[in-house]
Formats: C-alpha cells, structure tokens, sequence
C-alpha cells in the first residue's frame, strides 16, 4: 500500500521531471473546473480582490475562531463571506455532503 508521505514524494518528483506536462495538465483541469462551476470562480476572484485591495479583512474561522489557512465559504455574497478554516470546511463540506446523501435515500 502506497503511503500518504510516498505519493506527496512521486507527484513532487513528477512535477519537477516533468513540468510541461504538469502545467498543461493543471490549465486543462482549471479550465474544465471554471466551466463546472462558474459561480465559484466568480465569487472567489472577487473575495481574492477585496481581501488584495483592503476592502474585505479577513475574520476568525465560523465554526472555531481560529485565523489559519482561512477560506471564504458561501459563493452568494463576496462582500460579507464566511469565513472558515482548512480543517473546520472540510468538516463542514463532509457534513454536507452526509445530508445530501442522506436526502437522496
């Protein structure tokens, strides 16, 4: 079994053995992940905007008041996104999706 650590080491490899291949890779998935979800993008450049500009301040994580690794989360209102931290959205992402799954039963 192929290891966490083992896996991070080979795509690092990779990517410096290989870097045309990775970038054209990354455009391509970038490009199909924008058309996916374009409310995304959306919304995220324009969080990215404001925060680079000063007209957003990041606040305290939602969910435990942390200020780490912080991540806009709502995709409706750029001026007044909430905030989260890495660990405390992907709980909140896992949660989600554990209701839908639960709705579709």
């Amino acid at each position: 079994m192929v290891t966490k650590e083992k896996r991070k080491e080979y795509n690092t490899k990779w990517k410096l053995d290989n870097p045309d291949k990775y970038l054209e890779n990354k455009r391509i998935f970038n490009k199909q992940y924008n058309k996916k979800y374009p409310k995304r993008r959306t919304f995220t450049s324009r969080v990215s905007k404001l925060v680079r500009t000063g007209r957003l301040i990041k606040t305290p994580c939602h969910r435990c008041g942390g200020m780490d690794n912080l991540e806009a989360c709502s995709f409706t209102d750029a001026e007044n996104p909430t905030w989260f931290c890495n660990s405390c959205h992907r709980l909140v992402h896992e949660k989600i999706r554990e209701l839908l799954e639960k709705k579709k039963e």
